[in-house]
C-alpha cells in the first residue's frame, strides 16, 4: 500500500490506522499525527475517462449538457464513509461521482449539488452492494483523484 501526504510525501507498506510520522531535518525533528487508509475507489474505465496511476483518472469531456461517463459496481461492510477527491470537488461543480445503494436506489453519497440531491461527502452506510457512477457537465479537461474511505 502507498500513501500520500499532501501530495509531496508518499509511504509504503504501513497498515491502515492512526500513527505518528516523524521529520527531520538536520538537528530539528517535528512529529506529526498522520491517518492512514487505503482508498476503496474501484478501478474501471469508461468512455472519456481513463485510470492514469493507481488512484486517479484523466478525464476529457466536451460535451455541453450533462451526461453519465460511467459507473461499477463495490460492495462494502457497514460503517462510516467519505467520498472525496485530492484535488476537491466544488458543490457546484461540473464533475461529481455518486454512491448509490443497489437495494433500494437510496443515494448515500455525492460530490456536488443536482437538483434536490444535495452534495454529501460523509454517511454512515449498510452493509451492502452499491452502484459508483461518474458523470460531468460542461466540458472538463484534467485529472481527479477519487477517493472512498472507511472512517
Amino acid at each position: 500500500m502507498t500513501t500520500s501526504i499532501g501530495g509531496g510525501i508518499s509511504l509504503s507498506g504501513i497498515a491502515e490506522g492512526d500513527t505518528i510520522l516523524t521529520v527531520k531535518a538536520g538537528s530539528a525533528s517535528k512529529q506529526l499525527p498522520v491517518s492512514v487508509y487505503r482508498n476503496l475507489f474501484p478501478r474501471f474505465t469508461a468512455a472519456e475517462l481513463s485510470p492514469v496511476d493507481d488512484a486517479s483518472y484523466d478525464v476529457e469531456y466536451s460535451g455541453g449538457t450533462w451526461k453519465s461517463l460511467g459507473g461499477t459496481s463495490l460492495s462494502l461492510e457497514a460503517g462510516e464513509y467519505s467520498l472525496e477527491d485530492s484535488e476537491g470537488f466544488a458543490a457546484g461543480g461540473n464533475i461529481y461521482f455518486t454512491l448509490v445503494s443497489k437495494s433500494d436506489a437510496a443515494v448515500f453519497l455525492r460530490t456536488n449539488d443536482s437538483g434536490e440531491n444535495k452534495r454529501k461527502t460523509k454517511a454512515s452506510l449498510p452493509a451492502g452492494e452499491y452502484t459508483l457512477t461518474f458523470a460531468c457537465g460542461k466540458s472538463f479537461s484534467g485529472v481527479v483523484t477519487p477517493i472512498i474511505r472507511k472512517l
